[in-house]
């Protein structure tokens, strides 16, 4: 009876053992699995505002552009007037000047449509 007893004993252990070492896998493969996502997450979100950064300089880059091509547009415009615009001060008329402005706004629309 002694001996039943103890095998007894020894098969709870056994079953205690069995039920607690699930009980802990289970828990590990549950934080292991919401670790996993706060690590997609945190990716996401990287790679998130690296785009928005990229975006940004690319916004830069592109009115910086339109700033040149208007700058260089505003000089071509002076030398069919006969105007050299390194060594004398082009002021265009009027029809011209605006001619030159609405070019910038537009140039820098297009920027605001591409990278916003």
């Amino acid at each position: 009876m002694a001996k039943k007893q103890i095998d007894m004993s020894k098969t709870y252990i056994i079953i205690a053992a069995i039920l607690g070492l699930a009980i802990l896998g289970y828990g590990f493969m549950n934080y292991s699995a919401k670790m996993k996502v706060l690590e997609a997450d945190k990716q996401a979100k990287e790679i998130e505002v690296k785009k928005e950064n990229d975006k940004e300089l690319s916004l830069r880059i592109c009115l910086l552009n339109a700033s040149s091509n208007t700058n260089d547009f505003w000089n071509k415009e002076c030398k069919s007037y006969g105007i050299n615009h390194k060594k004398d001060d082009c002021n265009l008329p009027e029809y011209n000047a605006k001619n030159v402005n609405d070019y910038k706004k537009n140039e820098q629309e297009k920027c605001y449509q591409l990278y916003k």
